[in-house]
């Protein structure tokens, strides 16, 4: 891409191509910095302008990226990229009944977009709508039997749903795309699940190793760790988290963090780790900072077993997988 920039540096396809490369390496600065230098080059150009808020979503910027998406929603409206990405950001902020309704409305617009249907059984799936989002999946998978986003899908909530064979037989065994990826890390949460922690922690120190798509390992790490508190491991967990950087993945690395060095009576570093849990989340992660917090800073007597807080930390990364 840069060879073909210094032949054709006013091109914009070759520019938006290389801002990808840049985002796909993890280089989210470079990124960020060569879209906007596009989209002031090309104010019009939808590809730059909604590769500025992906950027923007992946840094964690999230009010940032809603805006960018929304001024670009208002250059072109009836865009199904622009829509599906306003509606992915409102669900990162937790807006999820504005994310299903945004998801609902392109999804009579662009009634045979895939990406649309997926993005709305992917927020009923985390309002907790299981059996709703799995018939979507099932809906979208018999008119895109080949789709690989759906089939993860699928699989993710019949993991959830306990149903191991089911999501077993939809589930690579290996990998080279990023749809295969993401199915390998769901077959190692299914592992997990079952008990299987051998078999989990292959498949997890495989993608830290070897998945190609830097954006996607910290998402292998997380899981990894997961592997070492239950086998009594709380020091290498603490040492694995610290290599997390992706944003969008800080808040379960900072759940982790207080377990693991909680679990090794470093009072100090456990709260510095709770301290760094945004004070606004709800559901299962504030379940579990309160269960956490309680057994290990406040040291008061748990309300909750072991077994409990090991599901809930499973559902949160499940949560932000």
């Amino acid at each position: 891409y840069e060879e073909t920039a210094r032949m054709h540096p006013d091109n914009v396809v070759v520019r938006n191509g290389r801002a990808e490369v840049l985002k796909v390496l993890g280089r989210l600065p470079e990124a960020l910095a060569a879209y906007e230098e596009t989209a002031r080059l090309h104010p019009e150009n939808v590809v730059a302008r909604n590769g500025r808020a992906e950027v923007l979503k992946a840094l964690g910027r999230l009010p940032e990226a809603l805006v960018a998406y929304e001024e670009t929603a208002r250059m072109h409206p009836d865009d199904a990229v622009v829509r599906t990405g306003r509606a992915e950001v409102l669900k990162a902020l937790g807006r999820l009944p504005e994310a299903l309704a945004a998801y609902e409305e392109t999804a009579r617009m662009h009634p045979d977009n895939v990406v649309v249907r997926n993005g709305r059984a992917e927020v009923l799936k985390a309002l907790g709508c299981l059996p709703e989002a799995l018939a979507a999946y099932e809906e979208t998978a018999r008119r895109y039997p080949e789709n690989p986003v759906t089939r993860n899908g699928m699989a993710h909530i019949l993991v959830r749903m306990r149903e191991w064979d089911r999501a077993l037989a939809l589930l690579p065994e290996d990998a080279s795309g990023r749809e295969d990826w993401v199915g390998l890390h769901i077959r190692g949460m299914l592992y997990l699940r079952r008990g299987q922690f051998d078999a989990a922690r292959t498949i997890f120190e495989r993608g830290v190793r070897d998945c190609p798509f830097v954006d996607s390992r910290d998402f292998f790490r997380t899981a990894l760790v997961m592997t070492s508190p239950r086998q009594n491991r709380p020091q290498e967990a603490a040492e694995e988290l610290k290599a997390v950087t992706t944003p969008a993945l800080a808040t379960p690395a900072r759940v982790l963090q207080l377990h693991a060095y909680g679990a090794m009576g470093d009072v100090r570093k456990a709260k510095r780790a709770d301290d760094a849990i945004p004070k606004q989340v709800t559901g299962v992660v504030l379940d579990l900072r309160l269960e956490l917090e309680r057994r290990y800073i406040q040291k008061k007597p748990r309300q909750h077993d072991d077994a409990w807080v090991f599901e809930k930390e499973l559902d949160m990364l499940a949560d932000y997988a």
